[in-house]
């Protein structure tokens, strides 16, 4: 999630960002982004969450008026629930540590909706669930595709992450943001 409307429009041109975001509102950030980048632009996002359950985001987007039919998300924690909802625009993983099928889940949604953007909420999250090095590794790998595509994106840090985990993730993005309350 991103300060300024000059970084949120280096994502629809292309550009990956990692967002190292410590505020209390960052849903209501993201709302932000998602309407300027899939309403007033008309981009496609998929939209990969591992903090939060699928229908609770799109309940929450669509309240602040951001076009749920242009977001297509791939929920890596719902299942881990089993509190389900089949519907279109959606796609389970199992468990929040399958990378192999997550960057299929990526391609295959890339290939079906043509996405314009990936969001990825959050990276923190993942790395509850494996170790640093598999996290970076994938996150390395993803964002080298999402560069060959020209697919923008925003990878979320959430918190106040150690020194070592930003390194690692520094070095394959093209900006960090840092953010703490609003958007200005």
């Amino acid at each position: 999630m991103v300060s300024n409307i000059k970084s949120i429009e280096k994502i629809a041109e292309g550009n990956i960002l990692l967002t190292v975001n410590s505020s209390t509102k960052s849903m209501e950030q993201m709302a932000v982004i998602l309407k300027y980048l899939v309403n007033a632009r008309g981009m496609k996002c998929i939209y990969v969450t591992s903090n939060k359950p699928f229908k609770i985001l799109k309940k929450f987007y669509k309240s602040k008026g951001v076009n749920t039919k242009n977001l297509h998300f791939i929920d890596c924690i719902t299942r881990l629930s089993k509190d389900l909802d089949f519907e279109e625009g959606v796609m389970y993983l199992d468990l929040p540590t399958q990378f192999d099928y997550l960057d299929k889940f990526i391609n295959t949604c890339h290939e079906i909706y043509s996405c314009d953007f990936v969001i990825v909420d959050s990276i923190s999250t993942f790395l509850i669930y494996s170790p640093l090095n598999v996290v970076r590794g994938f996150f390395h790998s993803i964002s080298n595709k999402m560069k060959l595509v020209s697919v923008g994106g925003d990878f979320i840090l959430l918190g106040k992450p150690k020194k070592e985990v930003l390194d690692k993730f520094r070095m394959f993005v093209d900006e960090v943001v840092y953010l703490k309350e609003g958007i200005k």
